[in-house]
């Protein structure tokens, strides 16, 4: 996933171990007016997602972009907390499995959407469709 200039790219790939899931999995989960961009263990995203309102430290491999209100966090959890830390919109920035090529990407000057392309042409991690979501 990255984000830069006000779009959140984010791809479609499941995977487990050096297995592909799903080519279309959406990582972006809506729940009570805040939109969540997921990585990690897929079948752990509900409830991770769900920790952010409550803060509850969960046992998960799971690190996510929140959008509440116009704000954007990066979550995830550790083995003592969960950790919500708020980002800059006026940053680029990058999670997951591509993020390293995902942010040299957008370095060089690509958009976030080009940026999640190139991390997928790298990272077997990171496929599938390429997503964008507009930050207000």
């Amino acid at each position: 996933m990255a984000y830069k200039d006000g779009i959140l790219a984010y791809d479609s790939r499941s995977s487990a171990g050096h297995s592909i899931i799903d080519h279309d999995y959406n990582k972006r989960i809506d729940i009570n007016g805040v939109q969540f961009f997921a990585c990690g263990t897929v079948a752990d995203h509900a409830k991770a997602c769900a920790a952010f309102f409550t803060e509850e430290h969960i046992e998960c491999d799971v690190q996510y972009i929140a959008h509440d209100k116009g704000l954007l966090y990066i979550v995830g959890f550790d083995d003592e907390r969960m950790f919500k830390t708020p980002q800059s919109t006026k940053a680029s920035f990058s999670i997951g499995s591509g993020q390293d090529h995902a942010i040299t990407a957008m370095d060089c000057g690509l958009s976030a959407k080009e940026a999640v392309k190139k991390a997928a042409y790298r990272d077997a991690g990171t496929g599938g469709k390429v997503r964008t979501f507009k930050v207000r």
